[in-house]
């Protein structure tokens, strides 16, 4: 009986094989899947997609969104042929299935937070968490090596006068450095402007009291410096 059982045991895990390997074949650890859309697909216009264990990692950015990164990350599980990734605490959900072809298929519902929030380069305001949701189609791209996405680069300068969300991140990086003596807020006035004219004066810059695209990429480099961290 007991030798029955285990030649019984031994060919189900035999079928089960071929099922596993072919589902480690699909859904291959490490590799990077992108996709590049058109303005019309939506607003999402590059996304990289890589599986790293039960672990999958989405990177995009958005057409109308210059200077920052999206991202989001999901444990994932293997349902049938399928992976149903989540967030806890119902941070979202996304099932990735394999296309004949070798691509891979996303319909998300995820939730998603910006990096570099602290940049100046950040020209509107955007939610700290949003939803990335659609369907989306993934290739295998052997030559991005990061498995990242890199966004538009545009810059808009700061002048005494401006209130925006930018300004206020400037007073904090400002106010790290020990220039600005006031709680940093969204508007750039006088005692902002003269704090940019020290930070200029240290930094051998033009000491025009404007935080143009230079002035910026020193402040954020100075400012994190500055925290220890």
């Amino acid at each position: 009986m007991t030798r029955i059982f285990s030649m019984m045991l031994a060919m189900a895990l035999l079928g089960l094989v071929p099922e596993i390997a072919r589902a480690a074949d699909k859904f291959e650890s490490g590799q990077c899947m992108t996709l590049h859309n058109d303005r019309k697909d939506g607003p999402v216009k590059d996304m990289a997609v890589q599986l790293q264990d039960d672990i999958i990692s989405i990177s995009f950015t958005e057409w109308d969104v210059p200077n920052t990164e999206f991202q989001t990350r999901a444990k994932c599980y293997l349902v049938n042929g399928k992976l149903e990734c989540q967030i806890d605490c119902d941070g979202g959900h996304v099932t990735v299935s394999a296309a004949p072809d070798g691509a891979w298929e996303l319909d998300s519902s995820l939730l998603y937070s910006m990096t570099g929030s602290d940049s100046l380069f950040s020209v509107q305001g955007m939610p700290d968490v949003a939803s990335l949701l659609g369907k989306f189609r993934v290739v295998r791209d052997a030559q991005n090596k990061l498995c990242r996405m890199a966004p538009d680069r545009v810059f808009v300068g700061l002048a005494p006068g401006d209130i925006s969300p930018r300004v206020q991140r400037a007073e904090r990086l400002l106010s790290r450095l020990g220039l600005l003596l006031e709680f940093p807020d969204t508007v750039y006035d006088e005692a902002t402007a003269e704090a940019v004219r020290r930070f200029q004066r240290q930094y051998g810059l033009a000491q025009s009291g404007i935080i143009d695209e230079a002035t910026s990429a020193a402040l954020v480099s100075a400012g994190f410096v500055g925290t220890g961290c």
